[in-house]
């Protein structure tokens, strides 16, 4: 629900302000969260939450990043191959 209101929002005004509402919104429901006096509402202050963030970083952070790089569009989203040649942090705890 989140992805289609941050969606609409991210065409009507662009990509840098859909990003900084969903971040404001996520820091306003964040810190009600933290003085929530029930379960019920912590869950729904903490889906806002998730729901601002994810849309800042993935609604908003896609089209910045497909503006930024328009030509080589595909290689800007592409995992460069250190980040999966390398054994995980965990791993080498032990």
């Amino acid at each position: 629900m989140f992805f289609i209101i941050a969606g609409q929002v991210n065409r009507k005004i662009g990509a840098r302000m859909t990003s900084g509402i969903c971040c404001i919104i996520s820091g306003i429901a964040y810190i009600l969260a933290c003085n929530a006096p029930s379960i019920v509402i912590y869950t729904v202050c903490m889906c806002f939450v998730y729901g601002g963030i994810m849309s800042a970083g993935y609604v908003a952070g896609g089209t910045l990043v497909a503006s930024w790089f328009p030509k080589r569009r595909a290689w800007s989203w592409a995992i460069p191959p250190w980040a999966t040649t390398s054994p995980p942090l965990s791993m080498c705890s032990w």
